[in-house]
């Protein structure tokens, strides 16, 4: 139909344009950063929620805790993640087409989703590391537990950078160096331990 042959038209024309279409959204997003922004996580975090709906059968809640903060659920893969696919508001897409089958997808809240890994091997604990002895150090002398929940499991147990500047504070220096800096007394009222759901909550509120 009608609809149909101008969609099919409109992306040929932007495939064949891409450059002034790309130059287009540049300007068109710099002159409006903020409602850009806006709009844009508002369209993401839609999508986030339409997406883990489909995956828990419109029972979003962490498979193991059963938290129900959508902003510290994840998706984890019952068995080991495709390499080529990440998350993000494509998958989200993905997912909510239908193109993206949901049966080996299940919910998981930040902390449960890395102690998982753990679990099945995705990710190894090297404790007798130098570089792991020194975040274990560092995450004990500012305090050893998240100063909201008090947890002390050191596997989900992370530095935060306070202020939100831990974006680009990682962009300047790798996190061993900040490990070395807090063992050696440099900042330390710059960092506080959180487990990785209050980290994700702290980095929402301090965006």
């Amino acid at each position: 139909n009608h609809k149909d042959n101008f969609r099919r038209y409109n992306r040929k024309w932007k495939k064949l344009n891409s450059d002034k279409v790309n130059s287009s959204a540049r300007k068109r997003y710099s002159k409006n950063v903020d409602r850009m922004r806006t709009y844009d996580k508002s369209w993401r975090d839609k999508s986030k929620i339409e997406a883990l709906n489909l995956i828990s059968n419109c029972n979003i809640i962490c498979r193991k805790c059963k938290i129900t903060d959508v902003n510290v659920l994840q998706i984890n893969h019952k068995d080991l993640k495709p390499k080529d696919e990440k998350h993000g508001i494509k998958f989200y897409r993905k997912i909510i087409s239908g193109e993206r089958k949901t049966n080996d997808l299940e919910l998981l809240c930040g902390n449960c989703n890395i102690l998982y890994d753990y679990e099945v091997g995705k990710r190894k604990y090297v404790g007798k590391n130098s570089r792991a002895k020194r975040r274990v150090e560092a995450i004990n002398i500012l305090g050893g537990k998240c100063v909201n929940c008090g947890i002390t499991d050191i596997l989900i147990l992370q530095i935060n950078h306070l202020f939100g500047k831990g974006r680009k504070d990682r962009k300047n220096r790798d996190r061993h160096t900040i490990y070395k800096e807090i063992v050696d007394g440099i900042n330390r009222h710059l960092f506080d331990v959180r487990c990785e759901n209050h980290n994700i909550l702290y980095s929402i509120n301090h965006l």
